[in-house]
């Protein structure tokens, strides 16, 4: 219920294709079940997918559903961010950086 309300109240639930939650399934974010999910509702091979997560556990559960994981640095989770980076493909340690990082790519293909 939250969810929904949250992403409406600041005007972004409308990029979302589709949203999947830990209650549609039968185990938690640190098992595959709900990445997998979100694959299928897409219409995407897990592997095609990228999921960013600031858990540890999360970012276990991504990777055994076979999909690439970019860990993202929160404070709350700070004392799990050596294993976040250690297994995670990417990292991020704030999302104003990765679009940085974005728009300097684009510059370079132009």
């Amino acid at each position: 219920e939250l969810l929904e309300a949250a992403l409406r109240k600041h005007d972004i639930y409308d990029y979302f294709d589709t949203i999947s939650i830990t209650s549609e399934v039968a185990r938690g974010k640190n098992f595959p079940d709900v990445y997998l999910l979100s694959a299928e509702r897409l219409g995407v091979a897990p592997e095609q997918c990228l999921v960013f997560e600031d858990l540890y556990a999360a970012v276990m559960g991504a990777k055994a559903a076979g999909m690439k994981v970019a860990g993202v640095y929160d404070i709350h989770s700070e004392h799990q961010w050596k294993d976040i980076k250690r297994v995670a493909d990417y990292y991020v340690t704030n999302y104003v950086d990765l679009l940085e990082d974005l728009t300097y790519g684009a510059e370079e293909d132009i």
